[in-house]
């Protein structure tokens, strides 16, 4: 069978990343006849080279070549092109993965949908994750006239081979800036059909071995700006002078202009800021001048203050927006008919933990920035009502080892409650959270998911973990999905998933009066109510109740109608006391229960506590009780002097 995807892999001094990447590709389901893997080494000074050619003499289908040092990826991904002979070609960098079905799934798609491009959902790994917008649903057919299309322009994509060679789309060589948006955007613009695979994770981009990425720090506002205006021009040469020119440069001036300043003036030496603002500053008369009707309102007071060299009030709006808090407080989390439902309270407040102060101006709310706009800029560019009236909050859920992320959005209600100098804004969302459809219709994957807390209103933005409520929920079982929720040491909220690590036998805690003994001809029946464990659809699981250390055969079953779960073994035991632990596809954790047996046969519950946990981690081992002494200046040391008091007191007993 002929070969349907070409891999092309630029590599350069790759390293151990390297083995990652291709373990990705042994692993996929796409047959091997079907695939190729093209590495081309762009001069390496390591042992790469080497490397390559042993791991392509073992797989039939992989393949490598060396060329001279290009000093950038462009020419060794147009010489794995003119290797490759696929039916589709696929870009991946020599440090990132694969999902395991990513290539049959969107050669697949492509097919469907006669695809000229395929973009699969590309996740960020160790990193700000990618906004998962683009990927809230698979898109047969989409052109840039949608907006979302635009934010996404790496070149880890699907492509049809031919398509690319009949319209001789290339990668620009050598060292130059913005080289992926110099082939995608063209590429872009004359597909005649670009589908995106939201709905299953395909390209995993992993942050570098060394921690670093490509950013503004290290560029120079003189070079880099010119590869810039090329893109721009590329964008100019294939639309018409109007809104819709205007609304894709758009994206340009906000990722590669505004989000420059943001990120960098505060960092910068006097001599380096007034350079990019120089840049900056022609480019938004000239190149970007009809594009604020597209960016957020607060952007747009940035953009004014860009436009007229208002340096000064620029800086320290830049400063208070890139440190704004939305100081959540978690009120409540609750389980409830299968979904977990959440309240969270805001009140945006600038980074010393004043509030972000609004303003009335007859029937408009206009926003009170840190200084006066200065001469030039019109006041009412301040106005953020409808913002204010309706601020995008959002929970999202993020898995660290894999860098997969969903979004839930809530009900929102917004109160501006008056203070000094002005209106505070405050909001109260309630989230609904299924974890059984939150991936996108489909059940959140095994793992364990960060809840963070995304605000924004009209460029007033926030991003921060999801503090924990004052009670937290129990656990929950969900069409035999197992959800735990837990605090980091951060104390953010985060919910384990069907996790080992996190077993819900851990997030039980029966009481005595929750464990009932009846006695039957045929032996004893030991019953257990789980009252904190909420249950919605089949629930049946088999596990082990080890009590006194012998293991038995339990149930763990849940009312037909939903509602309370229990758990169900017999009772075989010797008079005496018998702890009680439980495993369900695990290791044996402690219930803090024991059955204490009678001469005669009758069975009590009492708690039970090991003596290992009892003096485990000393009087500081509750992460609540460490945070409140770190608090208190100088608790901390005194507690610790007092604990060889302690030891020589327990051992007296």
């Amino acid at each position: 069978m002929s070969v349907r995807v070409s891999v092309i892999v630029p590599t350069y001094n790759t390293g151990a990343p390297l083995q990652r990447l291709v373990d990705s590709l042994d692993a996929q389901t796409l047959p091997t006849g079907q695939f190729e893997a093209i590495f081309v080494d762009d001069g390496s000074s390591d042992d790469t080279a080497t490397r390559l050619e042993q791991l392509c003499a073992a797989r039939p289908n992989y393949r490598t070549t060396r060329i001279p040092n290009s000093g950038w990826p462009g020419r060794p991904r147009n010489v794995g092109l003119d290797m490759a002979t696929g039916e589709y070609v696929f870009f991946a960098d020599h440090d990132d993965h694969l999902a395991p079905d990513a290539l049959q799934r969107m050669h697949d798609y492509a097919s469907a949908n006669s695809s000229d491009i395929v973009i699969g959902r590309e996740v960020r790994v160790g990193r700000r994750p990618l906004s998962s917008a683009m990927f809230l649903s698979d898109q047969p057919s989409v052109d840039l006239s949608w907006p979302l299309l635009l934010n996404l322009l790496t070149p880890h994509k699907m492509f049809r081979r031919d398509f690319l060679i009949t319209h001789d789309l290339r990668f620009p060589e050598g060292k130059r800036r913005l080289e992926d948006h110099a082939f995608v955007l063209p590429a872009y613009f004359r597909a005649k059909t670009i589908s995106v695979l939201g709905g299953h994770p395909c390209y995993f981009w992993d942050m570098r071995a060394d921690g670093t990425m490509h950013s503004s720090q290290g560029i120079d506002p003189d070079t880099y700006y010119p590869y810039l205006t090329e893109i721009l021009d590329i964008v100019e040469a294939n639309t018409e002078p109007g809104p819709e020119r205007d609304r894709m440069l758009s994206h340009w001036y906000r990722g590669k202009v505004m989000d420059f300043i943001g990120r960098s003036i505060r960092n910068w030496e006097p001599e380096r800021q007034q350079s990019l603002l120089r840049v900056t500053s022609e480019l938004a008369r000239t190149r970007f001048a009809g594009v604020d009707p597209y960016i957020t309102p607060v952007k747009r007071v940035q953009s004014a203050l860009l436009r007229a060299g208002h340096l000064d009030p620029l800086m320290a709006v830049t400063e208070t927006i890139g440190h704004l808090s939305a100081t959540p407080v978690t009120r409540s989390v609750t389980w409830h008919d299968g979904l977990l439902v959440l309240e969270v309270g805001t009140t945006l407040c600038q980074a010393d933990g004043s509030p972000v102060l609004f303003r009335r101006r007859e029937d408009r709310v206009l926003w009170v920035p840190p200084e006066p706009l200065g001469p030039g800029v019109d006041e009412g560019l301040l106005d953020l009502t409808d913002a204010v009236a309706d601020p995008r909050l959002r929970l999202y859920l993020r898995e660290p080892s894999t860098g997969v992320n969903y979004e839930v959005a809530g009900d929102v209600a917004t109160k501006l409650v008056p203070v000094s100098g002005g209106l505070s804004l405050t909001t109260v969302t309630t989230f609904r959270l299924d974890p059984r459809s939150a991936a996108h219709g489909s059940p959140l994957d095994p793992g364990v998911w960060r809840a963070r807390l995304a605000t924004g209103v009209g460029g007033l933005d926030t991003a921060e973990d999801l503090p924990l409520p004052e009670v937290m929920p129990g656990a929950a079982l969900l069409d035999g999905m197992t959800v735990v929720a837990f605090a980091r040491r951060s104390r953010a909220l985060v919910l384990a998933v069907s996790s080992p690590e996190h077993p819900l036998a851990r997030a039980v805690h029966p009481q005595p009066q929750d464990v009932s003994v009846q006695h039957t001809v045929s032996g004893s029946r030991l019953r257990i109510e789980l009252r904190d464990v909420h249950a919605r659809g089949s629930v049946e699981r088999e596990g082990a109740l080890h009590i006194g250390g012998l293991p038995v055969p339990a149930r763990l079953v849940a009312d037909p109608g939903g509602g309370s779960v229990r758990l169900e073994s017999w009772l075989s035991a010797l008079p005496g006391t018998h702890p009680l632990q439980l495993a369900l596809g695990g290791k044996p954790v402690g219930l803090g229960l024991a059955l204490r047996v009678a001469g005669d046969g009758q069975v009590t519950a009492q708690r039970h506590l090991p003596p290992k946990a009892r003096t485990k981690g000393g009087p500081l081992s509750h992460p609540a009780l460490r945070a409140a002494v770190r608090r208190v200046p100088g608790l901390a040391p005194a507690l610790r002097r007092l604990r060889p008091v302690v030891r020589r007191l327990r051992a007296r007993r």
